[in-house]
């Protein structure tokens, strides 16, 4: 004869599988619902992004006009600061070629050719320092104080600047960069060496980084993928 005892303890038991059963089937429904509503989320991300560039203008920067849009603008912060590896440094980057109206990419790439993006960045010259960011001059910019240079806001702020006059002046990116790097006089009177290989190394990163966004964020190879997700939901 079983027990009392034994009665109840083989009922816990049952009772413990049942309930152990129940949670992990409620857990796979939870997580299957989770994954369908991430590819739906993905999904309609992209089509955001390709809606919103469809209604751009063909000459503006699509990665500026997306960071322009607060839909999609979280996407190219986040894309950048993995470029960088600093949001200090996203950011202000992000904010003043915004202002200047100067495409990201070529921002970025200036900034890494420069200085890397280090704020602390400096390269001494026979009778001037470059500083920060966007390696400032110091006899091209008197009135910054030391410690402006050092600030990425502040150093964004008048790099950015002056690449915007530079693309105003040079009509193109090619000879901007070449101005940024040697001078209005210096291209005139023709363009060192060490300039060409400045630009060509700012010119090459820039499209690695452009390669790079097309993989990452826009991703178009995913949408049959994705489309799939959604459609299983």
């Amino acid at each position: 004869m079983i027990s009392t005892y034994n009665k109840r303890k083989r009922r816990l038991i049952c009772l413990l599988s049942l309930v152990s059963i129940a949670l992990l089937g409620c857990s796979a429904k939870y997580f299957s619902r989770s994954e369908k509503d991430s590819g739906s989320a993905a999904l309609d991300t992209l089509y955001t992004i390709e809606y919103l560039l469809a209604q751009r203008d063909e000459n503006e920067d699509p990665e500026l006009y997306l960071y322009r849009h607060s839909a999609t603008q979280g996407l190219i912060i986040d894309f950048y600061s993995k470029v960088t590896g600093d949001m200090a440094v996203t950011l202000p980057i992000l904010t003043y070629a915004e202002k200047n109206n100067i495409t990201l990419s070529l921002a970025f790439s200036l900034a890494w050719v420069e200085s890397r993006y280090k704020n602390r960045a400096v390269n001494r010259n026979a009778d001037s320092i470059d500083r920060g960011l966007f390696q400032l001059n110091s006899k091209t910019f008197p009135v910054l104080e030391e410690g402006d240079f050092y600030n990425p806001e502040i150093n964004a702020s008048h790099g950015l600047a002056h690449l915007r006059f530079c693309l105003n002046e040079g009509k193109s990116e090619i000879v901007a960069l070449a101005m940024y790097n040697a001078g209005t006089y210096g291209v005139i009177r023709g363009t060192p060496y060490s300039t060409l290989k400045y630009v060509a190394q700012v010119i090459e990163y820039k499209e690695n980084l452009e390669e790079k966004f097309q993989r990452e964020v826009l991703r178009a190879d995913r949408v049959v993928t994705l489309s799939g997700v959604a459609g299983d939901s």
